[in-house]
């Protein structure tokens, strides 16, 4: 297992096992969801999977992972982000996901910016920025 998944598995098991005063209100009262934006069998959902019984078990409530495959995660992160902030969603991913979109947005950045000198090129004939 990687680096970084272990270092993820430990720190979700840490926080989600972790008791604290919030916790000790009404909560919870629902299913917890745990959405993994990858699909079935991946690291991802073995790491979700493995957790889910043990934060059920802790916390006296179901725990139910929900696979959200595809666009690069970002279908899961979606839906993640759609979800009412009361405290039963969490959202299960790794560091390849930010990465990913991080070098999207860059390359977004850098095409728009060209296209933006190739218009100034043509607006005005000056090749200087």
């Amino acid at each position: 297992m990687r680096a970084s998944c272990k270092l993820t598995l430990l720190l979700f098991a840490v926080v989600a096992l972790t008791p604290s005063v919030a916790w000790s209100q009404a909560w919870p009262t629902k299913p917890i969801r745990i959405i993994v934006t990858f699909p079935p069998g991946g690291s991802s959902d073995v790491v979700a999977r493995v957790i889910a019984p043990l934060l059920g078990e802790k916390i006296g409530q179901a725990v139910v992972v929900e696979n959200k495959a595809g666009g690069g995660a970002t279908i899961g992160a979606a839906e993640a982000a759609r979800a009412a902030p009361d405290g039963y969603t969490f959202m299960l991913s790794n560091d390849q996901v930010r990465d990913r979109h991080t070098a999207a947005e860059r390359a977004i950045s850098e095409i728009g910016q060209a296209a933006a000198a190739r218009r100034h090129i043509d607006q005005t004939g000056e090749h200087g920025a």
